[in-house]
């Protein structure tokens, strides 16, 4: 794979509708706007407290290091208004495998208007014919049916159920396994 080749401080991928950077520190009120929505954060993870959060935001923002189990973030943003619609990341899955992990949120007033499929078809070009990965997984709690949906629409197959899974909110979720092996390396 071609990791740090291609993400250094200038990278940013454009669709229609969307621009794509790397979250900097800079981003510090869009990350938090996402964490800390209940509605969003109910089928995705616990809001987490203000010290939890900065730590994770501080491990996200910057330079991106192709280690495995570490997300890069790249923040959406409308190219009309400049509005910030979400994220979309990657983290690296397993190197010698070349799989990824893709993982997703919007807010809210953006949901539903086919943001994540834009940004994902992007993404999921980029890092099959740049990157070189060979194959791209994620993840949903089974009761998220907009996530299942873009999933689907990205050409991702499920692949299994893993059950009690994912902790939210003390309570214990089934989540779903999903895939996608580059069509280069069938």
């Amino acid at each position: 794979m071609h990791t740090e080749k291609y993400l250094d401080k200038n990278f940013s991928l454009t669709t229609g509708r969307l621009t794509l950077v790397p979250m900097t520190t800079g981003h510090w009120h869009e990350f938090k706007a996402l964490k800390g929505d209940p509605a969003l954060m109910a089928n995705i993870g616990d809001i987490l407290d203000e010290q939890a959060l900065t730590t994770e935001f501080n491990l996200r923002a910057g330079p991106w290091q192709a280690e495995e189990g570490r997300w890069c973030s790249l923040m959406m943003y409308g190219k009309a208004g400049n509005d910030f619609v979400g994220s979309f990341g990657f983290r690296l899955a397993c190197k010698a495998n070349r799989r990824m992990e893709l993982g997703y949120s919007l807010l809210n007033k953006n949901q539903g208007q086919g943001y994540a499929t834009e940004a994902g078809i992007a993404l999921i070009r980029f890092l099959f014919e740049q990157v070189k990965v060979r194959k791209l997984v994620a993840a949903c709690t089974t009761n998220n049916i907009a996530s299942r949906k873009v999933m689907e629409k990205l050409a991702f197959r499920r692949e299994g159920l893993l059950q009690s899974d994912i902790l939210i909110n003390n309570t214990w979720h089934d989540s779903y396994l999903y895939g996608l092996v580059n069509p280069a390396d069938k």
